[in-house]
């Protein structure tokens, strides 16, 4: 059972407040709340700013909320925008450079869903670099122009397995990828998503972005990727995705590539995630189109409500997660052995339901 502490910055997760949701943030503050627990939460999870406009959408007594609260709240919400504006600021430096040497890009994660998803900077941070992918031709005139505008290659170790070069300048990290992830995770056909990329006019550039469809998948990549260090910001990518496009997303693209590039339990977890945690809108039969073995799609429930419980501990590092790390490899590397044996461990099973609807 998750803490009301927990509930309520899953609640304010997102960037529409429908009037319901509003009343029931109303009426949940009006309880005893933890609010160090709430920014702690909110602060390790990268939806502080999230919580932030929250907040200010509320009608209720502002006294609910400590001042100190509200003050590091503000600061944490500032600090974003600054960082992100600064972020934003080089990689138009550096899509102009390119676009002089005819270098196709498209930006990739934070840099460019703050300013597309949603639609304000200040409420997607962006912890470590920008993150661009080109083709493997442009690679050496990319890497030309990026000294040419003062960036210094960061000297890594090469190996078969590097899939991008690190360019660095006062401290900004650029990363040039010619694929998505590194080659033992990467299962999406790189020309793909060149093909099915649309154009999105921001600041009067005309930039290339990936597909809704392919940002789903390549975001459910992503947070399998970085696990066990899972944080909040990740789902709320997938999560306003689902929610700003649900009446133009191609499920059946969709479902047709995560079973072509067998990331199935991948996409399957994350959207149960998001069902479970921010109660996303979802197609009624889409979990039933998911063809992976049935064990399977009952364990991911399973797991993910185990993890939850991590979710509200914001000072668990990575030996308390290691124990579900395990169970997690063996369901998205399609491991039907391994499954059985967790599923003997486990013997019951128990129906889910989401924390908030």
């Amino acid at each position: 059972m998750l803490t009301p502490e927990t509930q309520f910055v899953l609640i304010c997760s997102r960037t529409e407040l429908t009037n319901e949701i509003i009343s029931h943030l109303e009426s949940i503050a009006v309880e005893n709340l933890n609010w160090r627990k709430i920014l702690s939460l909110s602060a390790y999870h990268g939806t502080a700013p999230l919580l932030y406009q929250a907040l200010n959408n509320l009608n209720f007594n502002q006294g609910i909320i400590p001042e100190t609260i509200l003050i590091n709240l503000k600061n944490l919400y500032y600090a974003n925008l600054g960082r992100t504006t600064k972020l934003w600021h080089k990689f138009c430096q550096i899509y102009d450079a390119f676009k002089k040497q005819n270098i196709e890009l498209i930006p990739l994660k934070g840099i460019i869903l703050g300013r597309f998803l949603y639609h304000n900077p200040a409420l997607r941070p962006i912890y470590a670099d920008i993150d661009i992918l080109i083709k493997e031709r442009d690679l050496a005139v990319a890497t030309q122009e990026l000294i040419k505008i003062g960036y210094t290659p960061k000297a890594d170790k090469a190996g078969p397995t590097k899939t991008f070069i690190n360019f660095t300048k006062d401290r900004l990290i650029v990363e040039l990828h010619q694929i998505f992830l590194p080659f033992w995770l990467n299962r999406i056909k790189t020309e793909s998503l060149w093909e099915r990329a649309e154009i999105q006019v921001m600041d009067k550039r005309e930039i290339k972005v990936l597909s809704i469809e392919d940002q789903v998948l390549t975001l459910s990549l992503q947070m399998r990727h970085d696990w066990p260090y899972f944080r909040l910001f990740r789902l709320c990518d997938i999560n306003e995705l689902l929610s700003q496009y649900k009446d133009c997303l191609d499920w059946g693209y969709l479902l047709k590539a995560a079973k072509e590039y067998r990331l199935q339990a991948t996409l399957y977890f994350s959207l149960y995630l998001c069902q479970q945690l921010l109660s996303a809108s979802l197609p009624e039969d889409i979990f039933h189109k998911f063809s992976s073995p049935f064990i399977k799609l009952k364990l991911l429930p399973l797991f993910s409500r185990k993890e939850l419980e991590l979710l509200s501990n914001s000072d668990l590092k990575y030996g308390a997660r290691r124990k579900t790390d395990a169970l997690f490899k063996a369901l998205l590397n399609d491991s039907l052995i391994d499954c059985l044996k967790i599923a003997l461990h486990n013997k019951i099973f128990k129906r889910s339901r989401p924390i908030y609807s």
